[in-house]
């Protein structure tokens, strides 16, 4: 069973979790996957672009920045939503760039679970903030000059 304790790396801003790491992998591994779809795309800079957004993405979500997972899951949702708009409207067959929009969607589903998961996860987690305010020195009590003996 996998621990969901965070351990914090040098590198690291804040702790990730285990959840955190499962979010980063299913952004690489979609990166990896988004140039197999470049049939379906107008252009070669398309997928580009969308590889280096999500290893953007990727490296903030291992970073541990605030902000990050809520970027993954949007991430996830507009890459899943295009892929499988392409695979209703693209009309292909079979072939390398069908078996990777549906990789896609799949790695898109998974991940954006995984990345909502970290996000619960690390809110349940959020430790108290506790603040202590000074009282003005006219509501203290005065303090002797000489101490009390007691005999």
């Amino acid at each position: 069973m996998m621990s969901s304790v965070p351990t914090t790396q040098p590198w690291q801003l804040e702790p990730v979790s285990s959840l955190g790491t499962i979010t980063a992998g299913a952004l690489v591994a979609l990166a990896v996957d988004v140039p197999f779809a470049r049939q379906v795309s107008p252009s070669a800079l398309v997928p580009l672009g969308i590889v280096f957004g999500l290893l953007f993405t990727a490296v903030r979500v291992m970073r541990g920045f605030g902000g990050s997972l809520p970027a993954a899951v949007a991430a996830f949702a507009v890459t899943g939503l295009a892929a499988a708009a392409a695979m209703a409207v693209g009309g292909l067959a079979g072939g390398a760039g069908w078996s990777a929009l549906v990789v896609a969607v799949v790695l898109a589903t998974f991940g954006s679970g995984a990345a909502l998961a970290a996000l619960v996860e690390r809110r349940r987690r959020a430790r108290p903030v506790i603040e202590i305010t000074r009282t003005s020195p006219e509501r203290l009590v005065p303090v002797r000059s000489r101490p009390r003996v007691y005999r």
